[in-house]
């Protein structure tokens, strides 16, 4: 996976390998010296190797991986506390994302992903944590702001979770979640009409997405992605649904 000049690659046995820019540590050798070949992430001692590595989510000078064993380490930069360790300091090997306390581990991690500065984490039981930057409300828990550490996504009441949640998905500064039901919850920035609710207005609570009339909720959606702030849905009949930017005609609706 890429984050501007920055690459990496996940290899069988579990180990990383990065190349690329390294202006932040986002390499993750201890470093910040930039590589022309490929170099492995070192472990938090930087003595070893970082291992048991399952999946990567990556964002211009920082990078995040969730672990085999339901943790998340990151490393690079820090600057919005999107590497998650309750500070704002640049890391140039991986620390532990800790959890919503501080004192321990983020664990029970499904899945993560990032926007700009922004890293969501889809958790064993359906629910969300996000941390980072949240200028438009994207961290999803009511408020804007910085977040160093996780926060649990709301619901659009603010009272409790956000539940029932099998995707999350997000680009540069909206989020989107997909729920069991097949309906979709959307936050944070929303000056394209990203979120799909039928305003220009953001959010810092997840809002419903409206369906093509505007008078009801988009159900039957199976896949979602994202894109230049615009969102596509896949339904169960075989559909797409898109909503959003449209400079391009990347809605393709003929407009």
């Amino acid at each position: 996976v890429s984050a501007v000049n920055s690459h990496y690659a996940i290899t069988k046995d579990g180990t990383v390998f990065s190349w690329g820019e390294n202006l932040y540590g986002q390499l993750g050798d201890g470093t910040g010296i930039d590589r022309s070949l490929p170099v492995q992430v070192k472990d938090s001692s930087g003595s070893g190797l970082l291992t048991g590595a399952k999946s990567l989510a990556v964002i211009s000078g920082s990078a995040h991986v969730l672990m085999e064993d339901g943790t998340v380490y990151s490393w690079g930069r820090n600057n919005y506390g999107q590497l998650g360790d309750g500070t704002s300091t640049n890391r140039s090997l991986p620390v532990q994302v800790k959890d919503s306390a501080g004192t321990g581990v983020l664990t029970g991690v499904a899945s993560i992903n990032a926007g700009s500065e922004t890293i969501y984490a889809l958790m064993d039981n359906n629910t969300a944590y996000s941390w980072g930057r949240s200028n438009y409300g994207q961290v999803g828990d009511g408020l804007t702001g910085e977040r160093k550490l996780p926060v649990l996504i709301k619901k659009s009441s603010g009272d409790g979770a956000l539940e029932n949640v099998t995707l999350v998905v997000a680009y540069d500064y909206a989020a989107y979640a997909l729920l069991e039901d097949g309906t979709v919850y959307s936050w944070g920035r929303n000056n394209y009409g990203q979120l799909g609710d039928n305003t220009t207005s953001s959010r810092s609570l997840p809002v419903q997405v409206k369906d093509a009339t505007g008078l009801g909720r988009l159900e039957g959606v199976s896949v979602l992605i994202t894109s230049d702030n615009s969102a596509h849905a896949l339904m169960e009949d075989g559909t797409v649904y898109s909503w959003g930017r449209n400079n391009y005609g990347q809605l393709g609706d003929g407009t």
